[in-house]
């Protein structure tokens, strides 16, 4: 069985399981979804795959174990407010706000993770304060359940109001949702999700609904790979949305230059019913993106409809337009439904639940899109023909072979901050982040075009991978075109294996770079190559 104990340097400390059958069907139910991906489980970086997965999810849904009084116990303390009856302070009356608490939670609707950034406000009474460290653990019980922003801020309010009897609660909360894949149909890239960069600015149906993007605050990393969202919930003197409370609060936020909607608080504020800020549940997603994921007919069941542990589950609306561009390269397998069906019974939750109805489907979805690469091998991404400048009709250059004399007539062509987002293959967990291409090309033949560079990058990305394989496959994939120059490819990315479980690095990010050609030897070239990226992130935030 896997347990939790609530430590004084640190809360929900995982133990276990130790042994692949504690996660009993778990790993099992894993093994499954990598089949139904065509993954060989053999493969030395899938050996132990199911049970890290496994183990994974346990830990990311340990907050239902917890209560916020086990996590509160006597944690509250005398604290006489001012003597001076009209004053307010101390225990009595004034306001007691924890800000920027750092956390991940799970999406309800897809299962993938979410950023979250929490600040909590309470207003003491009778005298007595909870210790400050007790609310990001409460918080982080309620980040640790399948989520929406708007219903762990509701939760939090819920359960800080109920165990320490405050005047009022109010809970604010930042998030940020993975952006679903733009998918890749044979040659072609369609102009949706986090890879196509004029997709970074999210649609206004999430304005509509209280989400924001902030393009001054944004990284490009952020703007690859995220939407933004805020969500806001108040007990007690901070139920009315109008009251002063919640003007005071903002401001105190704003000291450290937290940005907050008032219109996404006046529309918000106490409607746990809200789900927008996930993207597949968007109404910009089901009119405008086309998701070759399901087939016309799955097992002789017409209408997209798909059999499970509970009976017969007919696709929503968003699920059923992706009829006529399913990649058929890939069998849509039920089984892979029914085992992630079978993740969530193992944490105690009803896949059947209106809550729940579509969400195994909605992952198997994210898990076709992110692994398409490796069911769309290289060779239908170029074709073998050139036009009569050396350049592929696709827009490849094929540089022609150059002597030695001719590469002092070589140039550094560069491509900065292309926007990515893999899957961890030993966690079956997002990473994102963007990728620099350097490359030598001689001036008499144009440089590589930069969609083409996007779409090399989102070959080897979209699949289960290690970010320093993924380093290496798209150079050497460039190589060619560049002859006797050489390539030299640097990778950013956040990890979520690496924030959501483990040491849990919030800010943590990891580089990585690959090198051939003229750059393995040439120390010059690459701190040139490294100098111009440093230059093409500071122009780019200036333009921010």
């Amino acid at each position: 069985m896997l347990g939790f104990v609530c430590a004084d340097d640190g809360c929900l400390e995982e133990q276990g399981p130790d042994e692949e059958g504690d996660a009993g069907g778990m790993v099992a139910a894993v093994r499954v979804l990598l089949q139904g991906l065509g993954e060989d489980l053999q493969r030395d970086g899938l050996l132990k795959t199911p049970l890290r997965v496994a183990r994974a999810f346990l830990s990311a849904m340990k907050g239902y174990q917890m209560s916020a009084e086990d996590v509160i116990g006597d944690a509250l303390f005398c604290e006489p407010g001012p003597q001076d009856p009209n004053g307010f302070g101390g225990g009595s009356g004034g306001m007691v706000i924890a800000r920027n608490i750092d956390l991940f939670a799970t999406c309800r609707a897809c299962l993938l993770p979410f950023k979250i950034c929490c600040h909590i406000a309470y207003i003491p009474a009778g005298g007595r304060v909870v210790g400050l460290s007790k609310l990001p653990r409460v918080a982080e019980i309620y980040s640790s359940r399948l989520q929406t922003p708007h219903e762990f801020a509701d939760g939090v309010a819920q359960a800080l109001s109920d165990s320490i009897k405050p005047l009022g609660v109010a809970v604010v909360v930042e998030s940020w949702h993975l952006q679903w894949p733009a998918v890749t149909s044979g040659n072609g890239i369609t102009k949706a999700g986090f890879e196509d960069e004029a997709a970074w600015i999210p649609s206004r149906a999430y304005a509509s609904k209280g989400c924001y993007i902030d393009r001054s605050k944004a990284s490009v990393e952020d703007k690859a790979a995220w939407i933004p969202c805020q969500a806001f919930a108040g007990k007690g003197s901070f139920a009315d949305k109008s009251s002063a409370l919640w003007d005071e609060l903002i401001a105190v936020l704003q000291f450290q230059g937290i940005q907050i909607h008032f219109s996404a608080l006046m529309e918000s504020l106490g409607d746990v019913r809200r789900i927008g800020s996930c993207p597949f549940l968007s109404s910009d997603f089901k009119t405008s993106w086309n998701f070759p994921l399901l087939p016309a007919r799955c097992n002789g069941l017409p209408g997209f409809r798909f059999p499970t542990n509970g009976g017969i589950k007919k696709a929503p609306e968003e699920l059923s337009k992706a009829e006529n561009s399913y990649d058929r390269s890939v069998a849509f397998v039920p089984a892979m439904i029914t085992a992630v069906d079978s993740l969530l019974r193992a944490v105690g939750q009803d896949p059947n639940s209106q809550e729940l109805e579509y969400t195994s489907m909605r992952y198997v979805l994210w898990l076709l899109a992110s692994t398409q690469g490796s069911r769309n091998p290289s060779s239908n991404l170029f074709q073998k023909y050139k036009n009569g400048n050396g350049t592929a009709a696709n827009g490849f250059v094929h540089s022609p072979v150059v002597d030695f004399v001719d590469q002092l007539d070589m140039e550094i062509a560069c491509e900065f901050s292309i926007p990515f987002c893999s899957q961890c293959e030993h966690h079956l967990l997002p990473f994102s982040g963007i990728a620099h291409v350097g490359y030598f090309h001689s001036k008499r033949s144009p440089p590589i075009e930069r969609t083409m560079v996007l779409k090399i990058v989102q070959l080897y990305s979209r699949r289960l991978q290690v970010q320093e394989r993924l380093t290496k496959q798209v150079a050497e994939t460039l190589l060619p075109s560049c002859s006797l120059g050489g390539v030299m490819v640097v990778v950013e990315a956040s990890h979520l294996c690496m924030v959501l479980r483990g040491v849990k690095q919030i800010a943590s990010t990891t580089a990585t770079v690959a090198t051939f050609g003229r750059f393995t030897k040439d120390v010059a070239s690459r701190a040139t190559f490294l100098q111009k990226i440093l230059k093409a992130k500071v122009d780019m935030s200036g333009q921010c």
